[in-house]
């Protein structure tokens, strides 16, 4: 029997969990809530718990002492120090994570080891990948040229459970989706390159009409340009990649930015506030103003504007003391998503994914080729978010030990040779693409 650890026990561990031990697998979770893992485990004799300090490199290592293989799904910054602990414990490792220059270095010395440290095989990035590099290689097997390529996707309430102002709920941490809003992004658009600073990637929204939902939002997700090396793709035009979300988002952000609510930095001041001073002070208040009113005035809203609405709805204008650990407004966003953003019981999410490939076939006609996916959660069960993120990692585990998976080195799922089980895998889960080519 295989011996797993997989290091978390949030959102999305337990599909993962579950997977690995009803597959014949001894996985131990290593985490700090404890209390949380046992609820995931639900007594199955071969999985265990173990309690640890991710920030101590010597409990890492001595956690994945006499493992087989070991996942992180804590946030990044763990990672490396994590796999650092499989290099030296020889064993490979998986994480839902973006690549790191860091995780990058430890390339050669994964490959003389011949361990595979597999990244980015989540839902996105991750289904993503594969589903888009099958696209890809078959046009290319068909004596094809991509000229363009889209790919978005979004964790997003399901219709009937988008019933707030923001409609946005949780199924995966908030200060995730607060950081993702200040990054840099850039992408390349009919042959010109379109550069995004950071806190602007809302002000290039886009509505995109899909045939389920009718018209979503679409927002550059990050720098889509890494993936002309890694998609095989020198000579496209058009490439982007970006997050979906219901119509009213990026304005609602964009705000929300514009007030400092995204920014992370530092703020002593905060303690002892209240999330109504807080925002006074954030919109330049005037005397005898009201924080709702400095802040539709900052904008150049009225105070009943749905911007202005949903942020009270949010309780940032509350007579309400700010957390005690709280140490910048991002802080108060998070606190205050955290409070409001929940799914309730019986409530579903849903992931939507959806690629476009353009082309051009053998005899130079312009071709498209789509490949769309949308996967439901469980009402009181599991989420789609836990479902997409959790089973690719698992299968990614799972297929490396039973050697179905023989790569080394550190890699997304690009290749045939990792993209093709774990999908097949995800397909007999019910997670498959419907494919049209025009």
């Amino acid at each position: 029997m295989k011996k797993v650890v997989i290091f978390g026990s949030g959102h999305v561990a337990r599909p993962a969990i579950r997977t690995l031990l009803e597959t014949g697998h001894e996985v131990v979770v290593a985490t700090n809530d404890e209390d949380a893992a046992l609820r995931m485990i639900d007594g199955h004799a071969h999985g265990t718990v173990r309690a640890i300090d991710a920030s101590d490199a010597d409990d890492v290592r001595a956690a994945v002492r006499g493992a087989d293989a070991a996942l992180s799904l804590l946030p990044v910054q763990y990672h490396v120090r994590i796999a650092e602990a499989c290099v030296a414990e020889r064993l490979s490792f998986v994480t839902t994570s973006y690549v790191s220059e860091e995780m990058r270095s430890l390339d050669g010395l994964a490959r003389r080891r011949k361990l595979l440290f597999l990244n980015e095989v989540g839902a996105d990035p991750g289904i993503d990948h594969m589903q888009a590099m099958r696209l890809i290689h078959k046009v290319k097997e068909q004596g094809g040229q991509v000229t363009g390529f889209r790919s978005v996707c979004g964790g997003l309430p399901a219709p009937e459970a988008a019933d707030n102002p923001i409609k946005y709920k949780l199924s995966w941490t908030p200060r995730g989706v607060v950081m993702a809003g200040g990054r840099r992004a850039r992408y390349l658009e009919d042959g010109k390159l379109v550069p995004v600073p950071r806190f602007t990637i809302f002000d290039h929204a886009a509505e995109i009409d899909t045939p389920e939902f009718g018209t979503l939002e679409s927002i550059p997700n990050g720098d889509s340009l890494r993936y002309l090396d890694e998609y095989g793709l020198d000579d496209v035009s058009t490439l982007f990649r970006g997050t979906l979300r219901w119509p009213g988002w990026s304005r609602l952000w964009s705000c929300l930015t514009r007030l400092g609510y995204l920014d992370g930095s530092p703020d002593a001041s905060l303690s002892g506030s209240t999330y109504a001073v807080e925002m006074w002070h954030a919109a330049g208040g005037r005397e005898a103003e009201s924080s709702q009113t400095a802040a539709a005035r900052a904008l150049g809203m009225e105070p009943k504007d749905p911007v202005v609405m949903a942020m009270k709805w949010l309780g940032l204008f509350a007579d309400r003391a700010v957390p005690r650990k709280a140490q910048s407004r991002a802080d108060l966003l998070v606190s205050r998503m955290r409070r409001k953003l929940k799914y309730e019981a019986g409530e579903r999410d849903m992931l939507v994914l959806h690629h476009q490939v353009d082309w051009i076939d053998q005899d130079e006609r312009p071709r498209r080729m789509t490949a769309s996916m949308t996967e439901y959660g469980v009402p009181n069960g599991d989420t789609a978010m836990s479902r997409t993120v959790g089973l690719p990692s698992a299968i990614a585990i799972r297929r490396t030990l039973d050697g179905t998976i023989r790569e080394t080195g550190v890699r997304i799922p690009t290749l045939p040779s990792i993209y093709e089980p774990i999908l097949t895998d995800l397909e007999a889960h019910g997670i498959r693409e419907t494919l049209v080519e025009e």
